[in-house]
């Protein structure tokens, strides 16, 4: 997997009309981060009320469409002079398509492809053997 940064506009479900701008970042290291210049609450300084958990979140940046799942707000403040920053840490992000909720992100398959050529046992990763359909394609390029 390789690492990727960009700013974009992001929203809650069913509220695109309430995008915030922020940057997206990934890496294998630290996972997914959201960045925001704004807030997706309306909460002024002061107020004492947690703001609703937030779980799926989607946007577009890098000339992608995103959805961010298993987000938790990491922190939230006010900078001068007045304006709120919020961050999140996403569990997934899935480019290419807004998914409405964790239960529409199903596979019925999914591929795997390695650079060299490694046998490996399946059960490690936790496939039982009868649920292993074997199929063989080679890549020489």
């Amino acid at each position: 997997m390789e690492s990727f940064e960009s700013d974009g506009l992001f929203w809650l479900p069913n509220q695109k009309e309430s995008q915030v701008a922020g940057r997206v970042k990934f890496s294998p290291a630290t996972g997914t981060r959201l960045s925001l210049i704004g807030s997706f609450s309306e909460i002024n300084f002061g107020d004492t009320e947690t703001p609703p958990e937030i779980s799926i979140i989607h946007g577009v940046a890098g000339k992608k469409l995103l959805t961010l799942i298993g987000c938790s707000r990491a922190s939230r403040r006010f900078e001068s002079p007045g304006f709120m920053r919020e961050d999140y840490r996403a569990d997934y992000m899935f480019a290419g398509q807004t998914l409405l909720t964790p239960e529409s992100v199903k596979f019925n398959r999914f591929s795997v492809r390695f650079q060299q050529s490694l046998r490996l046992d399946w059960t490690f990763f936790g496939f039982p053997e009868s649920h292993i359909q074997r199929t063989a394609q080679v890549d020489r390029s």
